[in-house]
């Protein structure tokens, strides 16, 4: 009975981890929406296209940039949507 209980009780606390955990990559990708939603339309389309694969030598391309200056602009794009993130986020533990 003793093995069982023990066997119960780490089941349990593995299934709570994986509940905080799935909650918590909800939580934050709820919120990278948002914070993707919230940019401006130019840093939203140039953030949506490399997500989408597009190269930065295309982007560049299609703005008559380099490909340096389309990765400082991705560059700067990712810490405000990572800055809206945690400013966002309340993850509970």
């Amino acid at each position: 009975m003793k093995h069982s209980r023990e066997f119960w009780i780490r089941d349990m606390e593995q299934l709570l981890d994986e509940t905080v955990v799935t909650d918590a990559v909800a939580q934050i990708l709820e919120k990278f929406d948002e914070a993707v939603a919230a940019l401006n339309p130019d840093s939203r389309d140039l953030i949506t296209r490399y997500f989408d694969g597009v190269t930065v030598e295309e982007i560049g391309r299609d703005h008559a940039v380099s490909a340096e200056t389309v990765s400082a602009w991705i560059e700067r794009v990712k810490r405000e949507l990572a800055q809206q993130i945690r400013a966002k986020c309340l993850i509970k533990q």
